[in-house]
Order: structure tokens, then C-alpha cells, then sequence
């Protein structure tokens, strides 16, 4: 049953003359009468009688009638809640956890946007190391991670998780040796330099470790940084 043919029949109930109905709804006559022996098929008796030129409904279809004026007009009056529940500012709250790095760079610009289109919404942001970040996710005590690193679809699927990428970057190296800054180097060529590197635990870290790992690279590590 299609709301259209309930619209066709309510109205041939009105106006009894299904050529009046078929201009109304930009339609042939035919497909009028279409409509309502696919309506009596449904219904399982006759809607009309014809007498003359006019079609007359049958008690029956006047009691049918008020029930599908309910149900036409229910399913208009839903279309409007939707756009009116579409049309309403976001309330509620949104906790986010991220890395550092991201919650440095990334983030401030986006939470301030998203801030001043909805300001009805209260956002919590917190600082964590990737694993950490992992555990407020799992543990559902936040809403969204936000965090540096590969994460496959099968951890994320046997965790329970929804994983997307936003971005992929690139690693940059810079020194303000400018004969080694003056063309590109391989990884290989600065293993005799002293390297700094982010505290253990970071996702950046970890991202940048298992690369040269698969390059069968270890760089010597000369200060680490620790989070206190």
C-alpha cells in the first residue's frame, strides 16, 4: 500500500469523480481506476459504485476512509517531526581523549569550530599516551579516540571498536646542520647522529620505531623524553 494511492482514494471520496482526481493528481483517469481496484484487491470488497458519470463510495470505504486519513496524515505529521528534530541544536556531552601531539596541533582548532556551531553541547578533552587512550575507549569512558598510529580492522573488530583514518603524514627530519640539511638523506645516513626521541609509550614513537624495524634499522637513542 502506497501513501499516494491512500492520497488518490481519499480524495476520490471526496470529489466521487475520478477525472477531477486524476487532474488534481497530474494523472491519466485510468490510473485512477488503477488505484482503486488495487486498493479493493487489498481490501477484499468493493469501494465504489458507479452511478452515471459519478463513482459513489460504499459504507465500507467511508469507514476505511477515516482510518486512512489517520494513517496519511500520521505519516506527514512524522516527516515534519524529522525535520524539526533535524533542524534542532545538538545538545549533551562529548568526551574526547587524544595523544599530545594531536591535542596540540590538531585538535584546538577543530573543538573551537565545533564549539561555536554547537553551544548547547559540553566538550571534555583529555591528554593520554596511545595505550591509554586505547583503555578509555574500551573501557567506554569516552566517546571518541583520537590517536597517532595504525590500528587494524581486525583489533578494532574484536575490541568492539569503529576505527577510521583521518590522515596519513609524513615524517620529517630537520637540523640546523645546513651542509646535512641541503639535500634528502636516507635513514641510513644519520645513524651516527644523536637522536631524540618522544617518551616511551607514544604512539609517534611506536609509529616510527616499527618503520625503521622493518627497515632493519635501529637508531641510537641519545635522550628520551619522559612525561613526569
Amino acid at each position: 500500500m502506497k501513501i499516494k494511492d491512500l492520497e488518490i482514494f481519499l480524495d476520490l471520496l471526496k470529489s466521487k469523480s475520478p477525472t477531477q482526481t486524476a487532474e488534481r493528481f497530474s494523472i491519466s483517469q485510468p490510473n485512477v481506476s488503477i488505484v482503486v481496484k488495487r486498493l479493493e484487491k487489498l481490501a477484499g470488497f468493493p469501494l465504489f459504485e458507479r452511478i452515471g458519470k459519478k463513482l459513489v463510495p460504499t459504507s465500507r470505504a467511508l469507514f476505511l476512509g477515516g482510518m486512512w486519513l489517520e494513517v496519511v496524515q500520521g505519516y506527514y505529521a512524522s516527516l515534519e517531526s524529522l525535520e524539526r528534530t533535524d533542524s534542532q541544536e545538538i545538545t549533551g556531552e562529548l568526551s574526547i581523549v587524544a595523544t599530545h601531539t594531536i591535542s596540540e596541533y590538531f585538535l584546538p582548532k577543530i573543538v573551537f569550530e565545533f564549539a561555536k556551531t554547537h553551544r548547547k553541547v559540553r566538550l571534555k578533552l583529555q591528554v593520554a599516551h596511545f595505550k591509554e587512550c586505547f583503555e578509555q575507549i574500551k573501557k567506554g569512558a569516552v566517546d571518541l579516540a583520537l590517536v597517532e598510529g595504525d590500528i587494524s580492522s581486525q583489533y578494532a573488530s574484536t575490541e568492539g571498536l569503529v576505527s577510521e583514518i583521518l590522515h596519513t603524514d609524513s615524517l620529517i627530519v630537520a637540523s640546523n646542520d645546513f651542509i646535512l640539511a641541503s639535500r634528502t638523506r636516507d635513514i641510513k645516513d644519520l645513524l651516527d647522529k644523536m637522536w631524540i626521541l618522544r617518551e616511551y609509550g607514544s604512539g609517534q614513537r611506536e609509529q616510527f620505531v616499527g618503520a625503521l624495524a622493518k627497515l632493519g634499522v635501529e637508531i641510537p637513542i641519545f635522550i628520551e623524553l619522559r612525561c613526569v
